[in-house]
């Protein structure tokens, strides 16, 4: 950095202080943060930004995150300094959660580049152990708590406290966490009820400051060991460059070279082009990507991909596999057979992503190949895994059947010209019915995962309601004639839920099927085939109004003038209810039927819908 430059970053941060707008400090620090980077912070002006972050109430989490990324020490950082930001931890853990996991993102990141001495820390290593008070801090606290972990730090009391919040937040049990317990296991023996068999794969992806951090460390001369994991299926490399026979002279054109859909269009038309030796190559450049998409993977091309990707393929070669297949909107039968293999030694941790962008194209032909080769093994991963990895498959099983009815099955509906790409599949002969297996796997996995979660899983259960919709979305656009009918325990979880979004979306769901779906089925005269299921919709939907707005599951129903009173004591309504009338500064427990009811209809639309169409049903009954 110039000397000129220097005195520039050097003039604004002593122009700042606690007193400075925060508009003017986030103007200022994002014009000079580069140079920061650059060459680091000296002493007094490390202290100086410190000192704004700590005093000034005023921030937002844009603007602290900011002067986290712009504290980049030239020194190691003195005791006094750790102490005033962990006791500025301290006092905002609760009220400032977000800003406080940017904190300990870096504070993890210095201590780990031996910028700021564990043993500052480890001193405050019983207190730490007590602030996983909120989600957003589980992973950058127990970073910072993995790496103080000793024999001195780690007593019952300490043990205890981690292992508590452990089983607190069994549905965030993120790798970090995980790393931690297992660094605690070797002072301290775990409950029983908590097992890890084996240490966590660490997936470490370093953002641009955390290189930043490393690279200083690296100048004051400190060594630093490094972990990176790297998966074994999935192993960095490149693709080839493509290969001409010779020179083309105009008008002909290598079709890599081409710059524009539009000359394309113009080359192809005048078959002006020269296509590269190695067809695989197309998948190098952008031009290559949207021929493909507009002419499609030729023979030779198909060829060349099953040699290149029989071998471990590179990380690039696959995610630009992904790419095209939803390019084209169909799954490769290469690629389905290399997922398939990968999915065998898969972890569930490593390039979760991709996984899911390969499995809502996986091409097969027949249920059974279907389930052997693809369903089994996310079955197993579904199982071990944390509810967010268990909605992420949930929702790739979900895009895999909208890309089934949408693409595969419209395509044979309207019996298309389309060339399958390969031999057309089995399960096209009977698309309802493996329609309707892949639907009953599905409820399947979501039982599994009320099972193993509980039914206050709020995340299994929004994402079982995004499924029902979703089919009840395809049934009508698509006139599929069945009746999926969700599980018991997800239409009853309204009943003790704490979520007023669970309950709200449920209350939702039961009335697209009330007033979408059976008149659907009434439509094409096939209501007598499904009176069983219409039959459980009706009681289902009858029961959870009589729990909801009177209090009780069965009998007859009160007078509906004196309705009411239940919903306003559930502890999944009562809170929205509680806090809504606050501010509309009314007793909620004197709160009009109708107010309530407009109350719920603006701030919990599905469950006022609900409350109001089956007072209507019960009217005109």
């Amino acid at each position: 950095m110039s000397i000129t430059r220097k005195s520039a970053v050097v003039n604004i941060i002593n122009d700042l202080n606690e007193n400075t707008s925060p508009e003017i400090l986030s103007k200022e620090l994002s014009g000079i943060i580069n140079d920061i980077w650059k060459n680091g912070l000296t002493e007094d002006d490390f202290c100086k930004l410190i000192n704004i972050f700590i005093q000034n109430d005023d921030l937002d989490l844009v603007q602290r995150k900011l002067i986290l990324e712009c504290l980049v020490p030239q020194f190691v950082i003195k005791e006094k300094i750790v102490n005033d930001l962990i006791l500025w931890y301290f006092s905002k853990y609760i009220e400032d959660p977000e800003s406080c996991a940017h904190l300990m993102s870096w504070v993890a990141a210095l201590t780990e580049c031996k910028l700021m001495e564990r043993c500052t820390l480890e001193k405050f290593y019983g207190q730490l152990a007590t602030t996983f008070q909120s989600e957003c801090l589980i992973n950058a606290l127990s970073r910072v708590l993995k790496m103080i972990t000793n024999k001195n730090t780690v007593n019952n009391s300490t043990a205890f406290l981690i292992q508590k919040f452990y089983k607190c937040y069994h549905y965030h049990h993120s790798v970090d966490f995980k790393l931690l317990l297992w660094e605690v296991n070797k002072y301290h023996a775990l409950d029983k009820e908590i097992t890890l068999n084996s240490q966590p794969n660490e997936r470490i992806k370093r953002s641009d400051f955390e290189k930043t951090i490393m690279k200083r460390a690296r100048m004051l001369g400190i060594e630093i060991q490094t972990d990176d994991v790297k998966d074994e299926n999935l192993i960095v490399g490149t693709l080839p460059k493509p290969e001409y026979a010779e020179d083309c002279a105009p008008p002909y054109k290598e079709l890599t070279k081409i710059a524009n859909a539009s000359e394309l269009g113009l080359y192809t038309r005048k078959l002006w082009i020269e296509f590269p030796e190695n067809p695989v190559s197309l998948l190098n450049s952008r031009i290559g990507m949207i021929y493909l998409e507009l002419f499609g993977p030729s023979e030779e091309f198909l060829v060349g991909l099953k040699a290149l990707i029989t071998s471990k393929p590179s990380l690039l070669v696959v995610k630009k596999l992904s790419e095209l297949q939803n390019r084209l909107r169909h799954g490769l039968p290469i690629v389905t057979h290399y997922l398939a293999r990968f999915l065998v030694t898969w972890d569930g941790l490593n390039e979760v992503q991709l996984v899911y962008d390969l499995v809502k194209w996986v091409h097969f032909d027949d249920f059974n190949d279907l389930s052997s080769r693809i369903l089994v093994p996310l079955s197993r991963i579904y199982i071990c895994s944390n509810t967010e990895s268990k909605v992420g498959i949930l929702n790739a099983l979900s895009s895999l059947l909208i890309n089934m009815v949408t693409v595969h099955m419209k395509r044979f509906q309207e019996q298309s010209k389309f060339n399958y790409i390969g031999r057309r599949p089995k399960w096209l002969d009977h698309p309802l019915d493996t329609f309707n297996k892949f639907c009953t796997m599905m409820k399947s996995l979501i039982m599994i995962g009320l099972v193993l979660d509980g039914l206050d899983s709020s995340s299994i259960i929004l994402e079982a309601v995004k499924f029902y919709n979703i089919i009840i979305t395809l049934q009508l656009k698509y006139k599929l004639i069945c009746f999926i009918t969700p599980l018991p325990p997800v239409m009853h979880a309204t009943l003790t839920s704490l979520n007023h979004v669970v309950i709200s979306e449920v209350c939702s769901l039961i009335v697209r099927y009330k007033n979408e779906v059976i008149p659907f089925i009434d439509s094409i005269g096939r209501a007598q085939d499904f009176s069983a299921d219409i039959e459980f919709i009706n009681e289902t939907a009858y029961h959870l109004y009589n729990y909801l707005w009177h209090g009780y599951t069965s009998g007859s129903p009160e007078s509906i003038g004196r309705s009411s009173e239940k919903v306003r004591k559930h502890p999944g309504v009562f809170p929205l209810v509680e806090f809504l009338s606050r501010k509309l500064k009314i007793n909620p427990k004197k709160l009009k039927k109708s107010d309530l009811l407009l109350m719920l209809s603006t701030y919990a639309d599905g469950l006022g819908e609900f409350i109001n169409m089956m007072e209507s049903s019960l009217n005109d009954g």
